[in-house]
């Protein structure tokens, strides 16, 4: 009765899951930094990220609509993510050990493929 309605939810909500990772990510390394006094090195990765969020959304949810708006949230976090990294390995000369690091990529590229598997599994999907 609702399939269009419920597969594009179900697209925004895959989207935003992935996104919700690396939100909890960046509460690390915000609070590492916050530990370390260094917010101001932050500054910038936050204004990149509010740049790109920005345009992203200007050109994404005109032609995609709600999902549009997840994938700018999507690619933001990766940006923002990518950004508090480079600033705690940088400025607070952390080391991240490079198996376990390896580790966390892969499993979170796992479970972004299995969401991403079972997705196009699901009964509601279109495809």
């Amino acid at each position: 009765l609702y399939t269009d309605f419920i597969v594009e939810k179900t697209r925004v909500l895959q989207l935003l899951m992935i996104a919700s990772v690396l939100v909890c990510y960046a509460y690390i390394f915000g609070a590492m930094s916050m530990a370390a006094d260094r917010i101001k090195s932050l500054i910038p990765v936050f204004i990149i990220g509010l740049g790109i969020n920005i345009v992203c959304n200007l050109i994404w949810i005109p032609v995609y609509g709600a999902t549009g708006a997840a994938m700018a949230t999507l690619v933001t976090q990766c940006t923002v993510f990518i950004g508090q990294w480079y600033v705690v390995r940088k400025f607070l000369l952390f080391t991240f050990d490079k198996s376990s690091t390896g580790r966390g990529f892969i499993y979170f590229f796992i479970l972004s493929g299995l969401a991403w598997y079972f997705s196009i599994q699901t009964p509601f999907s279109s495809e």
